[in-house]
């Protein structure tokens, strides 16, 4: 099988998303790591929104490691923060 070049690229951005991803969680484990601040670990721009891609990947690892929806607020929390 041929990996292209773009395949690359998707997959190396990954890796570094995961791995910016469980350092911020690694630091504080009971609160989700914000768009800002994955943004700065990966050295973009701290701006506080993710493109469609990296807010998937964001969903998809808030959920796999314990995260869920705040029906008030809408922001992620353990399920022993909740009311």
């Amino acid at each position: 099988m041929r990996i292209v070049r773009h395949q690359l690229l998707t997959r190396n951005r990954l890796y570094r998303f995961i791995a910016a991803y469980f350092g911020l969680l690694e630091g504080s484990p009971s609160r989700a790591p914000t768009p800002t601040q994955l943004n700065r670990r990966m050295g973009r721009k701290p701006i506080a929104s993710l493109d469609g891609r990296d807010t998937r990947w964001r969903t998809f690892l808030l959920l796999e490691t314990g995260f869920v929806r705040d029906p008030r607020s809408k922001r992620w929390k353990r399920p022993e923060e909740l009311p």
